[in-house]
């Protein structure tokens, strides 16, 4: 089931997702090469799968949304709502 989420933070092969289905949740994503990078606010699809070893990891996405106009004009409004979500939205809150 494919679904969308909103990327709070990015490090490394971890991100922290604020999924419309799920709530908020980390899981694996490996970056294909040659694909864009992904940045904080970004809005992607996904199409999450468990593994034997708990972690989420997310196998096809693609981003939908930069909010890159939006940014421009306040991206101090933008950076303190994605560390509000990130810090005080428990993870699994879905």
């Amino acid at each position: 089931m494919r679904d969308e989420g909103v990327v709070l933070r990015c490090y490394g092969v971890r991100v922290a997702l604020l999924s419309r289905l799920r709530g908020r949740i980390d899981v694996i994503m490996y970056q294909k090469k040659g694909g864009s990078k992904l940045s904080s606010g970004s809005i992607i699809s996904y199409e999450l799968q468990k593994k034997a070893y708990g972690d989420a990891v997310i196998e096809s996405s693609a981003v939908e949304h930069v909010p890159l106009l939006w940014a421009r004009h306040d991206i101090y409004f933008l950076h303190y709502l994605l560390e509000l979500c990130y810090f005080f939205i428990p993870v699994g809150s879905g």
